[in-house]
Parts: C-alpha cells; sequence; structure tokens
C-alpha cells in the first residue's frame, strides 16, 4: 500500500528559523512575500457566484488584477474552486485578494478536506482591491491535482474575491519506509465516545456496532493516551451499503481545546449494511495524551485495531487505504435498513 508522509526535519527547521513565514490563519500578511503562483479568480470554476469583469460599463472596482473578480452573490453554496497542480505534498500559505464593504463577514477555504474559516478585515469597500495586505491561511497540499474552494460560510458572509496565490512550501512531506504491523490491539466503537450515532446490536465483534452516523458531523472518538509516541498502522473494520463513502481519520491530543492538526480521506467499498467483512488500513502518528476520531457518514463502525509501534512519530496520516479485498457493486442494498437497537 502507499506509505505515509512525515515531517522533512531540515525543513522543519528552517521554519524555525524563519517564524515569519507561519502567520495566523486569522491575520494578515505584513511580512515580505514569498515567491508566490497566483490564481485569478474569473478564471476558475465559479459556481453560483457571479464574475464581473473590470472592462465593461458600470464597473466599480479598481486596483483589480487580471480581467476580474468574483462576488459571492449568491447562497451558501456560492463558491469559487481553483485548480492547482503541486510538484510536491506539504502545507503551503494561500493569500486571498479581497474585498468587503460590511463589517463581520468571512470565508471559507477548504483543501482536501480540511478547511478554515476566516474573518474578512474591514477594508475601503466593495469593489476596493487596493488594500495592503491580503487574508492569509495554510492550506494542505497533495502531490499532482488539487481543488482550492472559497465559499461563504453561512448566510449573511459576503465578500468579492480578486485571486488567491499559492506561495511557498511550509512544510515538506517525504514518504516513510514503514513497516506493517504484527500485533493488534482492538477498540470497540461502541466503547468510544460517540456524536450523532446509536450504539446498536447486530453481527458484530462484541455483538455492538455504531450505526446512524448520519451527519455531516458524526464521529467516534477513540481515547489512546497511554500509547507510547509514534507510528502506528490502523484498521477500521467497517459497513456501508454505498460504494465509496468517505471515512474520515483524524489524530490529535486531548487538552488542545478539540483541535485535530492531522487527517485522512479514505474512500470505502460497498459491503452490506451490518456486515463486517472488510476494513480499511493506514498509517498514523500518534502523541501521548492522543485520540483517534473516525468521522463518517451512512457507514457502519464495528472497531478500529492498532499495531504495535512500528517507526517515529511522523505528522499525518496515510492518503491510501487497501481493502482486505476486491468489492464489487454487486449487492447494493438502499439506504436506511435499520437494525434492532440495544
Amino acid at each position: 500500500m502507499k506509505k505515509t508522509v512525515i515531517k522533512n526535519v531540515k525543513q522543519k527547521l528552517l521554519i524555525m528559523v524563519l517564524p515569519f513565514i507561519l502567520c495566523s490563519c486569522h491575520n494578515v500578511f505584513n511580512s515580505a512575500k514569498a515567491t508566490a503562483v497566483r490564481l485569478e479568480a474569473e478564471n476558475a470554476t465559479v459556481t453560483n457566484a457571479e464574475i464581473k469583469y473590470v472592462s465593461g460599463t458600470g464597473s466599480y472596482a479598481f486596483d483589480v488584477s487580471g480581467d476580474g473578480f468574483v462576488g459571492f452573490s449568491g447562497g451558501t453554496e456560492s463558491k469559487i474552486t481553483f485548480s492547482y497542480s503541486s510538484s510536491r505534498a506539504g502545507i503551503f500559505q494561500i493569500n486571498v485578494k479581497y474585498a468587503v464593504g460590511m463589517d463581520g463577514s468571512a470565508l471559507k477555504v477548504e483543501c482536501n478536506d480540511h478547511f478554515e474559516i476566516i474573518d474578512y478585515p474591514s477594508n475601503n469597500g466593495w469593489g476596493s482591491f487596493n488594500i495592503t495586505d491580503p487574508l492569509v491561511t495554510k492550506i494542505r497540499l497533495n502531490k499532482g491535482q488539487n481543488s482550492i474552494v472559497l465559499s461563504r460560510p453561512a448566510a449573511g458572509k459576503y465578500g468579492e474575491i480578486d485571486y488567491i496565490e499559492i506561495c511557498d512550501c511550509i512544510e515538506e512531506y517525504i514518504v516513510p519506509d514503514l513497516p506493517s504491523g504484527s500485533t493488534w490491539t482492538k477498540y470497540e466503537a461502541e466503547e468510544g465516545e460517540v456524536v450523532l450515532g446509536t450504539r446498536k446490536s447486530g453481527n458484530a465483534s462484541g455483538s455492538i456496532f455504531v450505526g446512524n452516523l448520519d451527519g455531516d458531523n458524526s464521529f467516534i472518538d477513540f481515547n489512546l493516551s497511554n500509547l507510547e509516541e509514534g507510528a502506528y498502522e490502523l484498521k477500521i473494520k467497517y459497513a456501508t451499503g454505498f460504494s465509496e463513502r468517505p471515512i474520515k481519520v483524524y489524530a490529535g491530543e486531548r487538552g488542545r481545546e478539540g483541535r485535530m492538526d492531522f487527517y485522512g480521506n479514505y474512500l470505502t467499498n460497498i459491503t452490506s449494511w451490518g456486515t463486517f467483512t472488510y476494513a480499511i488500513s493506514c498509517f498514523i502518528g500518534l502523541k501521548s495524551n492522543s485520540f483517534i476520531r473516525v468521522q463518517c457518514r451512512y457507514v457502519e463502525i464495528d472497531y478500529i485495531e492498532l499495531s504495535e509501534k512500528v517507526g517515529d512519530y511522523f505528522a499525518g496520516v496515510s492518503h491510501e487505504t487497501l481493502p482486505d479485498e476486491d468489492i464489487t457493486d454487486d449487492g447494493f442494498e438502499k439506504l436506511g435498513e435499520d437494525y434492532e437497537e440495544e
């Protein structure tokens, strides 16, 4: 299987020498700009938003880069999708040139299933792109093609976007050579902290599994605070009636206001509701006082298994999973099949 990524130690030292690069996601960029690739909003894929070209009559904008800008004039589904091919995997700084003519507005920046919501500092008004400092956040890019999505996080949150800039890599990742685990410790899903889900009886390990994970924010937290810091192989035993349902895996430390630093996104294949035949597998880095969050929708979780420590700690989760064996879409079952609750 594809191996997981870890931090490049030399790059990490460089970050310590150049701390101005690591500015807050909620602050504007007040330092000399790094080398950046500019992507114009009007050239991106625009959904339920308005492209406003500055060459037309009645244009009210000034100091606009390129041919125009995009205004979030639609509902919360308004979005701008940028396509960007990265030569490496890692954490990158992104600058967003914006205009806003109201207080209390915000922007959602999403990439590879992770998002940040950033408040707009007030500027000179709508169409005024003569601000000194853009918005700044950090995104995680995979090697190859990536989608970067800017959108409204809620009703009433308007804004206008001129362009984004992808700056130099802040933290680079390399592929570690990790062995597969040989001994396994089981953690039952029903013994974890279940949020927006239901413990149910069925033909599962311990006769109990967690289902009804039907919300966008449904998840199970597993307490792993007694483990030694390091790299581990993780397996998740699951069932679903749909093909290619995402399972997100987060690794974090308790006592940090619920912050979850690293995650991966894995696609399951078809099995059958309540039939826990298959598992997905990945590598994950854990620190002391850690927990793992398994977040999914329309997937049932029986348990997770964690191997013995197989390497040193790394800041991330692998990007690929392998089912126990090939699974086809034969036997697709309709969503909503009920099981007797405990």
